[in-house]
């Protein structure tokens, strides 16, 4: 996992070169994602680092599909742990059955949300009402019933992601 989460990995670079705005997305993903991971007891930062990076990979091959994400994963011989976390990081894959593979997800949502609402609205953008939304979303869809996460983790994730993104993203 090291070695595909280096700034100069092969497909981070493809992905730079030719989509540079989803590169910008990933890497935001993958840096807010796996500094949180930090602070939840038996997460894998490094797992929750890779899919944040390779979420998206699928656009290397055209659309942003996860079969096309999942190809691109078989293909390159990634982890089989890796290959689980990119296909429940997307409600349309399997829903999340690990703590990295929710915490990548809630991530994505999020900083998606942020994302479009900041290109797309003026004024302040409210992070810890996006936040917020994304959250309940996601638990009253029962997205994250299967994840392993605990009310006490969600909160950790929550209150994590409000600074990190105020600080840094948005």
């Amino acid at each position: 996992l090291t070695a595909l989460c280096a700034e100069n990995a092969p497909l981070l670079e493809q992905l730079r070169t030719s989509h540079k705005n989803a590169y910008l997305h990933v890497r935001r993903v993958a840096l807010l994602a796996s500094e949180i991971a930090e602070s939840l007891e038996g997460v894998e930062p490094a797992l929750v680092m890779a899919g944040g990076y390779y979420h998206e990979i699928g656009r290397l091959l055209g659309k942003n599909t996860m079969g096309n994400t999942l190809r691109v994963a078989e293909k390159e011989g990634f982890p089989s742990k890796l290959c689980d976390v990119l296909r429940e990081h997307s409600v349309n894959g399997d829903k999340p059955t690990t703590k990295e593979a929710a915490l990548v997800l809630l991530t994505d949502n999020i900083c998606s949300m942020c994302e479009y609402l900041k290109k797309n609205q003026s004024g302040r953008l409210l992070i810890d009402k996006v936040i917020d939304k994304a959250l309940n979303l996601r638990l009253s869809k029962g997205d994250l019933n299967e994840s392993g996460l605990s009310v006490k983790e969600f909160s950790v994730i929550r209150n994590s992601m409000a600074e990190l993104m105020k600080e840094d993203m948005f």
